[in-house]
């Protein structure tokens, strides 16, 4: 009986401990899903960002232009 009991007891740690494992998971399942939707959004802004576009329009405010055939060094 007392070996019976102690079964029990064995196999109910065991279904809570695949239920805590579970849960937990669970959790990482979404904290992952989280990471991802972030990664992203940072994706997304670096391509805006690094955009040929917009670092054209920040170059003409800052008086840049592309240089003249004077200006560059052709490396052999």
């Amino acid at each position: 009986m007392l070996a019976l009991l102690a079964a029990c007891f064995v196999m109910l740690l065991m279904r809570l401990e695949v239920l805590r494992e579970g849960y937990e998971l669970s959790a990482l399942k979404g904290q992952m899903v989280s990471f991802e939707q972030h990664n992203r959004a940072l994706k997304l802004e670096v391509a805006k960002l690094g955009s040929r576009e917009r670092l054209r329009a920040l170059a003409a405010k800052y008086g840049m232009a592309p240089p003249t055939p004077a200006q560059t060094v052709v490396v052999p």
